[in-house]
């Protein structure tokens, strides 16, 4: 064998990269902080009331990843939301994630109408009305257009 072929076969050896050793999660689009950012979204909106169906919850991290311009699945695209198999390994990875069906009550029995309540109530409204300026017109009693304020629930993420 020529001494320059071997030679080259030897820089060959020495220049290649070491192999990775270790666990690395297969095909794995959100980092743990983002996902953890994913859980504590759904925290703030059990606590508001306001609970993602699994669908909201497929689409919102699908919105996530297009925000901050993550590598994922081409068939994500097609339809704007997760797969159903990473909702299921989402869910798999953070088990305080329950889906549940709420009861159907009235947002005055599910706040507990109490002083605390009511003062916190009134804290959020001033910090809504300033940050968003709603002139008088654009406010509505609800209890005098006729609406009911008990919804039929669909299945929600419970923390």
């Amino acid at each position: 064998m020529c001494h320059v072929s071997l030679s080259r076969y030897v820089n060959a050896l020495r220049n290649r990269l070491q192999p990775k050793v270790g666990y690395s999660p297969y095909n794995r689009v959100f980092t743990v902080q983002q996902e953890s950012q994913l859980v504590e979204y759904c925290e703030k909106s059990v606590n508001l009331y306001f609970g993602l169906t699994t669908k909201d919850l497929r689409k919102l991290a699908f919105q996530f990843s297009s925000a901050n311009r993550l590598h994922c699945p081409l068939k994500w695209n097609d339809a704007e939301l997760v797969s159903e198999d990473w909702l299921t390994a989402f869910f798999r990875r953070n088990p305080r994630l329950t889906l549940r069906t709420p009861q159907t009550t009235s947002l005055a029995r599910a706040m507990n109408f109490n002083r605390e309540n009511v003062s916190n109530f009134f804290n959020k409204l001033e910090t809504v009305l300033e940050r968003y300026r709603f002139e008088p017109q654009n406010i509505y009693n609800i209890d005098e257009t006729g609406v009911s304020t008990v919804q039929k629930p669909s299945k929600v993420k419970a923390v």
